[in-house]
């Protein structure tokens, strides 16, 4: 079970949720190879990690797939992530918190959820300030500059989270140097995304273009998903129906594309 756990850590951690939550061609065996070591590791005593580490993802894959909630066999009872990441943080444990808010603060976007989606952004600065959690996770940065920006834009007041955005925009840039692949078009959404938020329209279409061009050249399918579904809202928001509909239609193709059946968007 180690493996292919410590790789979807690993997928988190450098940007890369195409392998960390499965793509269009291995969802269906990702599914299968985590009821297979579910299984295994039942057989050696290590229910704990079946619950705590694989349970997550499979909870996530299946709601992606638009699959019914079940338990991941051998468990017995059903468990969402929430509740699982509620008893992981309550009991002090230790047993993989940053995977679990890195899973959930990533459905909680891709499904629209920002309420949601804020609450496990404060549970993150609040473990961090408790000196709790190291997080130096790139997804969860990711994901947290979105959800920042669009609170921002929805209330006044949020000026420290902007800030938190700008910077996690700005290391994005320099990850830049390390790899293009990986980082040039989650840079550019979060440029747009901040562009955006301070009424710079002109440079918020140009960055979500480019987002969009840039995900696609890297062959990261969600995010490009993400990037037309975050344009789409974007020109939603400046009247121009035409255009929002159009990207709301490339990014519902390219959710299926990944596998990801169960995403809705307007009109489509």
């Amino acid at each position: 079970m180690d493996p292919i756990v410590h790789g979807i850590r690993l997928g988190f951690a450098y940007g890369d949720i195409e392998y960390a939550l499965g793509n269009v061609k291995v969802v269906n065996e990702l599914l299968g190879e985590i009821e297979v070591l579910a299984h295994k590791s039942a057989q050696h005593g290590r229910i704990p990690e079946v619950q705590y580490q694989l349970t997550p993802i499979y909870n996530s894959l299946r709601r992606l797939k638009g699959s019914q909630e079940k338990a991941l066999p051998p468990l017995d009872s059903y468990l969402s992530n929430y509740e699982l990441l509620d008893f992981t943080l309550t009991e002090s444990s230790q047993i993989f918190p940053e995977l679990q808010l890195m899973i959930e603060i990533t459905t909680s976007v891709l499904f629209r959820d920002m309420d949601k989606a804020q609450r496990i952004a404060s549970i993150v600065r609040e473990q961090v300030n408790r000196e709790q959690l190291q997080i130096n996770h790139i997804i969860i940065d990711f994901f947290t500059s979105i959800t920042d920006c669009y609170h921002a834009r929805q209330n006044e007041g949020l000026d420290t989270h902007m800030m938190e955005a700008r910077g996690i925009r700005d290391k994005l840039e320099k990850l830049i140097s390390h790899s293009r692949w990986n980082f040039e078009n989650k840079y550019l959404l979060i440029k747009a995304e901040c562009h955006y938020t301070d009424g710079e329209i002109d440079k918020a279409a140009e960055s979500y273009e480019a987002s969009i061009k840039a995900a696609k050249q890297h062959k990261f399918v969600q995010e490009e998903a993400l990037g037309c579904e975050l344009a789409g809202y974007f020109y939603k928001e400046q009247d121009n129906e035409i255009k929002a509909q159009e990207l709301f239609k490339q990014a519902k193709i390219a959710y299926d594309k990944w596998g990801a059946n169960a995403k809705t968007l307007p009109g489509v």
